[in-house]
């Protein structure tokens, strides 16, 4: 029953595996079984060195169920990356109590794992398996980290310490949940510390979105002059005659970027704010020539001083923001319109 469940839950396709095998058998007919294996598992994305896989693969050869081949513990080593890509997509679905390292590692044990490891000894290793063998192999089954032989060895002689094969008289005591937590615990944990870390990381984005957002909100209650410049800008440089109706669709512009129909403002909220904006963008599209010309404190003047029976007007009051607009833009108008006439006499 479980091998069943297993093979479904965590398929592959072992008629293309054997095919793909066969070639490469076929590729190196003259090396051994262990290169071979190793080789395949290399074109399968598996370990980054032959010398190590083929170290590896010998070690557990003689550990092999009767009737089974390195070919089968290859393929079961395929299969394992497709359990660790389902326990990886489980963590990023889960949330664990903070500061909590050993929840995610038995979680991730008891749903994926236990049945997996009893398939794996039924189906694939004899009975006098050693639990520290099997642990080392969990380690290399789940990770991506390959250490070479010399590491490989010093790995194994702290597993023995680690997972010990324990006997009461003749008969084996189960170890398996110290077995698996033994060989899968650092990888777990790992995995998950990538998942908080992907988290934070997407979080940082969202408040990142959120703050630009906000920023657009913003700048959509700006001062907008970008038209004018480029009007001013053709003006001083190919000295095109620009249409009545063309300035005031631009001030039209730069003043519908703050007012807003429906929201009440008073004079002394916008006043410097829309001056400095104003003069910031005519000077902005003047040449060089004309920058040194018309300063940005002279035309501030000029300006102050046009805006003067606006400011006796409506300095106490507060009026919509559509009030303001037709209040302000034949004013602007006006004095843009005189400012050009006074730039295509210089």
């Amino acid at each position: 029953m479980i091998k069943r469940e297993i093979e479904q839950l965590y398929k592959i396709d072992e008629k293309k595996l054997n095919f793909f095998y066969k070639r490469v058998k076929n590729q190196f007919s003259s090396h051994s079984q262990e290169e071979i294996t190793a080789r395949f598992l290399l074109n399968n994305s598996i370990g980054n060195s032959i010398k190590y896989l083929t170290f590896f693969l010998k070690k557990y050869e003689e550990k092999l169920k009767k009737g089974k081949t390195l070919t089968h513990l290859a393929f079961e080593w395929i299969r394992a990356q497709e359990i660790r890509l389902s326990y990886k997509k489980y963590l990023v679905r889960t949330n664990y109590p903070e500061n909590d390292n050993d929840l995610p590692v038995d979680d991730c044990i008891f749903k994926f794992f236990l049945d997996y490891d009893e398939y794996l000894r039924f189906n694939l290793f004899n009975e006098n398996i050693k639990e520290h063998d099997v642990s080392l192999l969990y380690h290399h089954f789940f990770t991506n980290f390959i250490e070479s032989s010399e590491e490989l060895e010093k790995l194994e002689s702290k597993y023995v310490n680690y997972s010990p094969t324990l006997f009461l008289g003749n008969k084996k005591i189960s170890t398996r949940i110290n077995t698996l937590r033994t060989g899968l615990s650092s990888i777990i944990k790992a995995d998950y510390t990538d998942v908080l870390k992907s988290r934070r990381e997407q979080n940082t984005i969202k408040k990142e979105l959120f703050s630009k957002k906000n920023n657009k909100r913003l700048l959509a209650c700006e001062f907008n002059g970008s038209l004018l410049e480029r009007l001013i800008k053709s003006y001083c440089i190919a000295k095109t005659e620009i249409l009545e109706k063309e300035i005031e669709k631009a001030v039209a512009q730069f003043l519908t970027g703050y007012f807003k129909f429906g929201s009440f403002y008073e004079l002394k909220e916008f006043e410097s704010l829309m001056k400095e904006s104003l003069i910031r963008d005519i000077h902005s599209g003047l040449t060089e020539k004309y920058k040194r010309i018309y300063r940005k404190e002279t035309l501030l003047e000029d300006l102050d001083s046009q805006l003067k029976h606006i400011r006796e007007k409506g300095a106490m009051k507060k009026l919509d923001g559509l009030a303001w607009k037709n209040d302000l833009q034949p004013v602007l108008t006006a004095w843009l319109l005189k400012f050009l006439k006074k730039i295509i006499c210089n």
